[in-house]
């Protein structure tokens, strides 16, 4: 995603995943450009002419907000800086050489994105996506329609917003709606292992 000319890109709840750039910011590139807000999200294996760096998943040339509450593939408090944010790998649940039709970026109940996010950083339904009438609560929402807050079987390591909002949102564009029945997918010596959440 590019983010140029003073625009101002908001990104909460989204996952950026395999983007290449020839030069700079493979994920996001932020040049010439008055702020980039980057909040409960999910940056990885986005590559640049430097590699998959941190600055490959967000490249700043301009004044930049830090990532706050995100997971940012080689982050580091001496680079990006931002509170909340990891670097631990987020665990989706199945991506490259795996025996299935397509990539799923939903997250493994072992995630560390898992109740991760900042509630306080996720929008207020102003255009009432569940008809509820309610323009004053968070998007209830994920993007596939599931709740947004629903809390996970590990500890919390996000920030809640009470008294509405004590269930702790998941980083990325995908809220985990419990462990259901685990299905391991394995392939050859070398390889990786993958846990699809089957619920």
């Amino acid at each position: 995603m590019a983010n140029v000319s003073d625009a101002r890109l908001y990104a909460r709840n989204c996952t950026f995943f395999g983007n290449d750039a020839d030069t700079n910011g493979g994920g996001i590139y932020n040049d010439a450009s008055s702020l980039s807000y980057v909040f409960n999200s999910i940056l990885w294996r986005n590559g640049d002419s430097a590699g998959e760096t941190q600055y490959a998943q967000l490249y700043y040339a301009g004044t930049v907000e830090a990532p706050g509450f995100s997971c940012v593939q080689g982050w580091t408090p001496a680079g990006l800086g931002g509170p909340g944010n990891i670097s631990d790998d987020p665990c989706f649940v199945a991506v490259g050489n795996l025996n299935l039709s397509h990539n799923d970026y939903h997250l493994w109940p072992v995630s560390a994105c898992l109740d991760a996010g900042d509630n306080r950083e996720v929008l207020f339904d102003v255009t009432d996506v569940d008809g509820d009438l309610d323009t004053a609560e968070r998007v209830p929402w994920d993007h596939e329609g599931n709740p947004r807050f629903f809390d996970s079987p590990i500890s919390d390591t996000g920030v809640a917003d009470p008294p509405a909002y004590t269930l702790i949102v998941d980083m990325g564009a995908y809220e985990l709606q419990g462990v259901g029945t685990l299905t391991v997918h394995t392939i050859p010596p070398g390889g990786e292992v993958f846990v699809q959440d089957s619920s």
